[in-house]
């Protein structure tokens, strides 16, 4: 990983940047970092981005989240199944709700998603 420094003068305004750690090194003759602040040599921290999420992405979040939310209840609706016929009816209606997603989360705004903002279905007890 390289890290990256900038020259940055007296009010803190960057100068000159971002520069290679090694290149600020050859620069300076500094032999280590010890100096560098002294010098208005600032470590350069790229701006964070925040993640611009589409339509397509949200959508695809909530039918993957569904999928596996379906896979894992599978085995409530096997003949086999230790469930009661009353338990087994919850576990389907929930699965249908499962289901009727994402159509349930239409309208969600795409500006500062955040996962928490889905409402899937309560599992049964």
């Amino acid at each position: 990983m390289t890290v990256y420094y900038n020259l940055v003068d007296e009010d803190g305004a960057v100068v000159e940047g971002p520069i290679s750690y090694a290149n600020v090194k050859l620069r300076t003759g500094l032999p280590d970092q010890v100096g560098l602040d002294a010098l208005g040599w600032k470590e350069h921290f790229a701006p964070q981005v925040a993640t611009v999420f589409t339509d397509e992405m949200i959508q695809r979040f909530i039918r993957t989240t569904r999928d596996a939310l379906l896979i894992q209840c599978d085995w409530t609706q096997t003949v086999d199944s230790p469930l009661s016929d009353a338990k087994k009816a919850e576990w389907a209606t929930y699965r249908q709700e499962l289901r009727d997603m994402p159509a349930d989360n239409d309208g969600i705004e795409t500006e500062g998603f955040e996962p928490d903002d889905i409402t899937f279905p309560t599992e049964p007890e």
